[in-house]
């Protein structure tokens, strides 16, 4: 029977959870929903409304004024009456309206016409079919805005063919000119100042403060009311964004700084989007995981984010306001063709989501006034093939209703049902289960101290019994290093994902770099871990501090290996140096004389280079060359201990682990990246290419997945086979019992992580693998499972007719056009190659280079940064030099390899067969792609050659800190002597 104190513990954890489910239940069914009495005023209106897109570049004049029969006009608003639409949002631009000069109001580029004449006609349309018009008033001319077009930033935006649009120079000329569309038209009574000035593309590409859009505001409505005092103000809606990607300020916090600089009273009617984003409008969803640190819970940005707008009102007082969502939509687009706004949805579905959001706006938002539907149709031109945009529409180009017109129309055109009495549970139940639950938290006090009792004796045990077993050893660190180790991770994380802010990002560096200057061997461990992250760089950008919008960007690799280095230097032996300068050419004599060549070739890649490339291969030389070395050296020097060792092993085959987890998910239609970093990638993260869809997992690009994969999976799968005994190792899993076939499973993900990658060269280096594990293990099962792999693989392609399982397809095409390209290159440069990181700048076909193929300067091929082939690569960044140098040093390690394998046994054996089996599938990987020149493989290609090195220790020899410092004492000595 349980005891009293676990009845009570397990009472106690029920009341919690209920307690948990209370507020979940009460966010769900009550959040947002209004109260049962009198709605304000302007919401009390017709809730059917939409947006026509470019109509007034269709209607025509003649040379004399005449309006041209026929045109597309008349048209639209007849089609929005008849499906039953109260209100019509359109545009006014002050750029299609004051074209030539203040106070002109004649098109100077069209025969002198009257820029009202089309606007007229529009507005006569509306009035004609009972239509009322909610205009838009933004976008200034040119003449408007000299000052600001003259700014830096937004040059630099113009020279990318970018639209840019904000504020004029002067805001009392906008004054004058809402002014004039108000005194022009007394017919109108509702306009919308601005759109989405949260975004930089429609502020200047300047700081977005929401006190000088008061100040735009203010001046407007005064000078609209001042003409039209019944007029109805509508704010300009926000667009729905986190704010993390740098495009715009979070909408939340906009608004709120709204009303903070005193913005109250500059509007009516609050505006607002309402994007589904491919939701159900049925879904009470507030709240996502957060995309960092300082972000762990993030509001959601699609159906329910009229909600929190409204909360802000109502907390700043102005909860007697409606909301008017001025655009509404779900994006249709085909499977084939990517659109930004979530998910796609079928035609019907967009008309029953629709419908959904004015239902439950109807049934909940009291607040909520007119809802327009973004968008009618795309007007003006006809829209090209590759824009998701008109996907949004009702009917096509052509005036061809889609379904969801005829499920509007239905909608709109039918009697309202009357509304569903309240449900007087729905906030009673979730209060009554709050307070039992808080009542048995409360009654449950005593039982607390039991139960953290409980858990101290629980930790207890598990510390008394990783003294006895090496529990500690399989995570790679005694206890006191592991607390050591998860602070530096915090801190990194804190420094990579809190902000781009220089504040907040100071704040995670001055936590892990005193931490790593304090025990530089944990940092190091770090290193294999955040190297994948290599294409999407740590952004700092705050001017405040002088560094500039479009930010200063750094590996995070590169920040843990210099605060290492600088921690090495602390702690180095420096009373020792002259004895080590004595030895020092003799060490050289025996292990660095291939490191010193590699060095050398890597400097002269620099040398070799012309001024154009000079800064390209500067950072090249630095990432590719000093750094890895570095990396080996330090790897070298911690590494004499035999517990480190395994850390830093487990530290890489769990980093790969994780990435082919992620590569996986990817496929599933889970993405994890963006919990890991913002910065985006130059394709998604799944790439459909060639009849399959290949995970690109941290990279950017699915072949780099395969690289960094290729390398990981054999040592997992050979140390899995070898893997047994209690071996005091540094990596001996938690239960003994289950270590080999967790290793194995571990491989097979990983493995199954390289498939999805769908990389040919991948794949050839998985066989060469096996077959040298097959070999260098004695497991003759291995070679007849690569054999059956390959064949089912070439039959799959076959009859699938995959095309990227074709070993002759398009890609190998593209393989030998890059190295006739690279040979051509190499004619010219024989000895020292091209230079570090030159491929891509001598094949520019924008330079008129002779190296690319006509018929490849027109393809994806004219960006390939390498020619995709080891030996072809290494003589253009390093020339003979370097392929020597590159050569000696895989040799050399292999050789050792190989000499300690016949006197190991167990993992030892596994482990060497896995390294030696790792460096033969990256080598012919490297046949016809990447090998070397890239930050993570250079990294693990000098963490495999030190691996393979031994440095003359046995693995987990040395364990304690004691021992740690006696072997380095005896090395000094050893060496000094």
């Amino acid at each position: 029977m349980l005891s009293r104190t676990g009845l009570r513990c397990g009472l106690l954890l029920l009341a919690l959870l209920a307690l948990a489910g209370s507020i979940w239940w009460d966010n769900a069914v009550n959040r947002g929903v209004g109260a049962d009495g009198p709605a304000p005023a302007l919401a009390q209106v017709p809730r059917g409304g939409v947006n026509v897109y470019n109509l007034q570049y269709e209607v025509t004049h003649d040379v004399q004024g005449r309006l041209i029969p026929n045109n597309k006009v008349a048209q639209t608003m007849r089609m929005i009456r008849d499906a039953g639409f109260h209100w019509v949002r359109m545009q006014f631009p002050w750029e299609d309206i004051e074209i030539c000069g203040k106070g002109s109001f004649q098109d100077c580029h069209h025969a002198n016409q009257s820029t009202w004449l089309k606007y007229d006609y529009i507005v006569q349309q509306a009035t004609a079919n009972g239509l009322e018009l909610i205009v838009r008033l933004d976008r200034p001319p040119d003449w408007a805005r000299r000052g600001w077009i003259a700014t830096p930033e937004v040059q630099a935006q113009l020279k990318l063919h970018q639209p840019v649009t904000g504020p004029p120079d002067r805001l009392a000329d906008f004054g004058d000119y809402v002014a004039a569309v108000a005194q022009h038209y007394p017919q109108l009574q509702y306009f919308q100042i601005w759109n989405e000035p949260n975004l930089q593309a429609e502020w200047n590409y300047q700081r977005q403060e929401p006190a000088e859009l008061v100040k735009l505001l203010r001046i407007a409505r005064i000078r609209i009311r001042a003409v039209r005092p019944q007029a109805v103000v509508l704010f300009p809606s926000l667009a729905p964004t986190d704010g993390l990607d740098g495009t715009g300020i979070n909408d939340l916090e906009y608004l709120e700084g709204v009303y903070a600089a005193s913005g109250r009273d500059t509007f009516d009617v609050l505006g607002a989007q309402l994007y589904g984003l491919g939701q159900s409008p049925a879904k009470h969803r507030y709240v996502r995981i957060g995309k960092t640190v300082l972000r762990p819970i993030d509001t959601r940005a699609d159906v329910s984010r009229v909600v929190l707008l409204h909360e802000i009102m109502e907390r700043n007082g102005d909860g007697a306001k409606a909301v008017w969502v001025t655009e509404l939509g779900w994006n249709s687009a085909p499977p084939g063709l990517p659109q930004p706004w979530g998910s796609s949805v079928s035609e019907e579905q967009k008309g029953q989501y629709l419908i959904g959001a004015l239902e439950r706006a109807r049934q909940e938002w009291p607040w909520m006034g007119t809802m327009c539907v973004w968008m009618f149709r795309f007007g003006g031109e006809p829209p090209n093939p590759a824009d998701p945009t008109p996907y949004f529409q009702l009917v096509t180009f052509d005036f061809r209703p889609l379904p969801a017109y005829s499920m509007l129309r239905d909608y709109l055109l039918r009697p309202p049902t009357l509304l569903p009495a309240p449900n007087p549970l729905r906030h009673l139940l979730p209060a009554l289960t709050g307070l039992l639950a808080l009542g048995v938290v409360g009654l449950s006090g005593s039982v607390l101290p039991a139960l953290l009792g409980g858990l101290g004796g629980v930790l207890g045990a598990v510390v008394q019994r990783s003294r006895r077993i090496p529990l500690s050893r399989l995570r790679g660190v005694q206890l006191r290093d592991r607390w050591i180790l998860l602070g530096m991770a915090l801190a990194l994380l804190w420094f990579y994902r809190a902000s781009a802010q220089l504040p907040l990002t100071a704040l995670g560096a001055l936590v892990f770099v005193p931490l790593a200057v304090w025990r530089p061997d944990l940092a190091l461990l770090l290193v294999p871990v955040v190297v994948p992250l290599y294409l999407r760089p740590k952004g700092i950008w705050d001017e405040r501090f002088g560094i500039r919008p479009t930010g200063v960007f750094v590996p995070l690799h590169e920040v843990v290996l210099l605060s290492v280095s600088a921690g090495f230097l602390v702690h180095y032996p420096w009373r020792a140096l002259g004895a080590k300068l004595r030895a020092f050419p003799h060490a050289v004599s025996r292990e660095w004389w291939p490191l010193l060549l590699f060095l050398v070739a890597g400097t002269l890649g620099v040398l070799v280079v012309p001024r154009a490339g000079r800064g390209d291969a500067l950072r090249a030389w630095r990432w590719w060359i000093v750094e890895p070395v570095l990396f080996y050296g330090l790897i070298w020097w911690y590494g004499r201990v035999g517990l480190w060792r395994g850390r830093i092993l487990a530290a890489w085959l769990g980093t790969g682990v994780v990435v082919a987890l992620i590569g996986l998910l990817q496929v599933a239609g889970v993405n994890l990246v963006p919990l890991l970093t913002s910065q985006p990638c130059f394709s998604d993260a799944v790439v459909a290419t060639e009849a399959v869809r290949r995970a690109t997992s941290v990279y950017c690009h699915p072949n780099n997945m395969g690289l960094a994969l290729g390398r990981v999976w054999p040592v997992l799968l050979a140390l899995g086979l070898t893997m047994s005994g209690s071996l005091e190792d540094g990596i001996q899993p938690l239960v003994r019992r289950y270590q080999r076939p967790l290793l194995i499973a571990l491989a097979g993900g990983v493995l199954l992580g390289l498939v999805v990658s769908f990389s040919k060269g991948a794949y050839i280096g998985a066989a060469g693998a096996l077959l040298v594990l097959g070999y260098l293990l004695r497991r003759r099962w291995l070679l007849v499972l690569m054999a059956v792999a390959v064949v089912l693989v070439i039959t799959f392609g076959l009859v699938k007719g995959v095309e990227r399982l074709n070993p002759l397809g398009g890609s190998s095409e593209a393989r030998v056009e890059l190295w006739q390209s690279a040979v051509m290159m190499l004619r010219d440069h024989p000895v020292l190659g091209v230079g570090l990181d030159q491929f891509l700048r001598l094949r520019d076909p924008a330079q008129g280079s002779h190296y690319i193929a006509p018929e490849a300067a027109a393809t994806n091929e004219r960006f390939a940064s390498h020619p995709h082939n080891v030996v072809l690569d290494t003589l253009l960044q390093t020339g003979w030099l370097g392929l020597l140098a590159l050569g000696w040093l895989i040799i050399r390690a292999v050789q050792r390899g190989l000499q300690r394998l016949p006197h190991v046994q167990g993992w030892e054996c596994g482990l060497l067969a896995g390294l030696i089996a790792a460096l033969v599938a990256a080598l012919l990987h490297g046949l016809v792609d990447n090998f070397y020149f890239v930050s993570d493989l250079a990294f693990n290609f000098w963490l495999i050659i030190a691996l393979l090195g031994g440095y003359g220790y046995d693995w987990g020899r040395t364990t304690s800190l004691a021992e740690r410092a006696e072997v380095m004492v005896a090395s000094n000595k050893e060496q000094g002597a």
